[in-house]
């Protein structure tokens, strides 16, 4: 069925494109919005291990044409340090929005994924699904409405994420086998890109210990659901957690409390949290209860 407002944002989306090239604003020859020439010889790729906004433009206008989308021209690109520290973020009249994100190895582009899907799967649980891309590791889409579709794919430490707006043809549109079309695109496009490690995944340790106890309470964050956890331990206790380059800040607290094992007895509790290596120092204990805190932010 064609929604009865769908022709009017069309032609409100093609006006702002239309006014965007009669006004000089982001034309082809800026580098910034998508040009009409023929297919690329050699597409854009990472230079110096960075991805860069040029990137963007390993899909045209006729890639997304070819399977019923109309993207007109990137409206917007440029780096995402909210998505990760080596990441860039591509936008298009239509609601149409691409992203790629390169983290360090691929244990944390499969940590990254997982961390997707599952905060995808809290939102929409009905939506979301598994899907086969060309040359992917490992590939979900979602899907809540027929304007409102996305597609996360995994290859080694490449992530690619793309969501496709109203902007496309009205019948008989599959927006996941589009999605599926142009993320194998990329891929192919993108031969070498995800498959090299050039670093590891972030470590978290936890530690509590204690003198006249045998157990604790203890309470954390998990540092890639920021989800709270709560467990029962018995001490000497340490826990390790490895999380993937998000580009926000990560906040790690700690906190143990124990009683004693018996009458006579002082229990103490301290506890500790090390991130790549670096311990935070500063803790409220010993005592019966104890609390530790660290912050994290990846460099920008």
């Amino acid at each position: 069925m064609i929604k009865p407002d769908r022709p009017r944002r069309l032609l409100a989306a093609l006006a702002a494109a239309l006014c965007l090239t009669a006004c000089g604003a982001g034309g082809d020859d800026g580098g910034d919005g998508w040009g009409s020439e023929a297919t690329p010889t050699a597409w854009p790729q990472p230079v110096d291990g960075k991805l860069t906004d040029a990137m963007c433009d390993v899909l045209t206008v006729d890639d997304f044409l070819a399977v019923g989308v109309e993207a007109l021209r990137w409206e917007d690109r440029g780096p995402a340090p909210d998505i990760g520290p080596n990441a860039i973020s591509c936008h298009a009249l239509g609601s149409h929005f691409f992203s790629l994100n390169l983290q360090p190895d691929p244990v944390s582009g499969e940590l990254y994924f997982g961390s997707m899907r599952d905060q995808r799967a809290r939102t929409s649980p009905a939506a979301i699904g598994t899907t086969a891309v060309p040359g992917a590791d490992e590939a979900w889409f979602n899907s809540t409405t027929a304007d409102d579709s996305e597609i996360i794919v995994r290859r080694g430490a490449l992530l690619i994420s793309m969501s496709i707006g109203f902007a496309h043809a009205d019948e008989g549109f599959d927006p996941q086998k589009a999605s599926t079309t142009l993320a194998g695109q990329v891929l192919e496009r993108l031969p070498g890109v995800g498959r090299t490690a050039t670093g590891k995944p972030h470590e978290m340790v936890l530690t509590v210990t204690g003198k006249d106890t045998r157990t604790a309470t203890i309470s954390y964050n998990d540092p890639i659901t920021a989800e709270p956890v709560q467990e029962s331990v018995g001490l000497p206790w340490t826990k390790r957690i490895q999380f993937p380059s998000f580009g926000r800040p990560t906040s790690i607290s700690l906190s143990a409390s124990v009683t004693a094992v018996s009458l006579t007895t002082v229990p103490t509790v301290t506890c500790g949290i090390t991130i790549d290596g670096e311990e935070e120092p500063k803790n409220n204990g010993p005592g019966p209860g104890t609390f530790c805190y660290h912050s994290f932010a990846e460099p920008r």
